[in-house]
């Protein structure tokens, strides 16, 4: 049994690794100001020119063939990155720090059997066997989710509840369409109760209505990423050091 003060110890090594993704090279993410000020914002050109230098660095990192170290060029000296570069960052901080079991992917929701992938890519921590370009269901404590661009760091379990919850509107599904209404909206349940001739059909309207909605992740494995190269990264780049890391280690009882 994992006790509160347990998670916290738990978490602090992941959340370290968050806070140095985010400290070591600062720089602005455009899928970022994209939600926090629109699309156009207050200067369209502004805004135009940052999208244009971003594609550029993307461009870059694909035909490089070394995402790792363009990535790192991408965020120390081109002062940008979203998501993926966050993602992908965290990975190699934290497997220069000797947390071998850390991987990037892409995460969906899946609603009834329908998956949607909400074109997000986050770090994530597992015990569980991991293969590339396969879709998992992790649960509760079975992962840590470290999601920098977000600024958050969690089990995957409050992850997900923080996603559908308070940061629902970040990935702009705001609406019914991917993530169902939710049993502990009063409003929306009072309503689906006064629609309902009895309780037999207000409890099958509220499973149509609030469906099982789960999160889904597919890994990307660079498997260029080896030891070789994590040590010529480390000898590099010393600055990506955590003096004193402890691993994260996950205990699933």
């Amino acid at each position: 049994m994992i006790t509160f003060e347990g998670n916290r110890n738990l978490l602090k090594p992941a959340k370290l690794l968050e806070t140095k993704t985010r400290n070591t090279y600062p720089h602005i993410s455009t899928s970022k100001l994209r939600v926090q000020i629109g699309y156009l914002g207050k200067d369209p050109n502004f805004f135009t020119n940052l999208k244009r230098d971003y594609s550029v660095l993307r461009k870059m990192i694909k035909e490089s063939g070394d995402y790792y170290s363009s990535i790192i060029y991408t965020l120390s000296e081109g002062k940008i990155g979203n998501c993926t570069e966050d993602a992908m960052f965290t990975e190699l901080i934290g497997k220069i720090n000797g947390q071998k079991n850390i991987y990037t992917g892409s995460i969906g929701i899946d609603n009834n059997g329908k998956g949607k992938f909400l074109d997000h890519v986050i770090a994530f921590i597992t015990d569980k066997p991991v293969e590339g370009s396969k879709k998992y269901y992790l649960k509760n404590k079975e992962a840590v989710i470290i999601d920098p661009w977000l600024g958050v760091t969690d089990f995957v379990g409050n992850y997900f509840t923080k996603l559908k919850s308070i940061y629902r509107k970040t990935f702009m599904y705001t609406n019914n369409d991917l993530f169902g209404t939710f049993s502990n909206d009063k409003i929306a349940m009072e309503l689906l109760r006064a629609e309902s001739k009895n309780p037999k059909e207000f409890k099958a309207k509220k499973k149509e209505f609030c469906p099982k909605v789960t999160l889904s992740i597919i890994p990307f494995i660079d498997k260029s990423l080896n030891a070789e190269k994590i040590d010529e990264l480390k000898t590099f780049f010393p600055e990506l050091i955590i003096k004193n890391f402890k691993k994260v280690e996950l205990k699933n009882d």
